[in-house]
């Protein structure tokens, strides 16, 4: 059960879900301003704007650096 704990308290991660959830949240507003309708198909389409993928990659990576800066100062 610790492993789990180990999962949830990883600061990596949770800014890599949070920068995930944030894009999907505004490819949804994005569209819905171009298109004044809810059209939720853009949560899974491909193509367009950086989606959730890119943005896991590159909120690891900010993390990532970020803690190698702050362990090697």
């Amino acid at each position: 059960m610790q492993d789990f704990g180990d999962i949830i308290n990883n600061r990596v991660l949770l800014v890599a879900l949070v920068a995930c959830v944030t894009a999907q949240a505004l490819k949804l507003v994005v569209d819905l301003g171009k298109n004044r309708k809810v059209n939720t198909r853009v949560l899974v389409e491909t193509g367009g704007m950086p989606s959730a993928p890119f943005s896991i990659g590159h909120g690891t990576g900010n993390r990532s650096g970020a803690n190698d800066r702050l362990v090697n100062s």
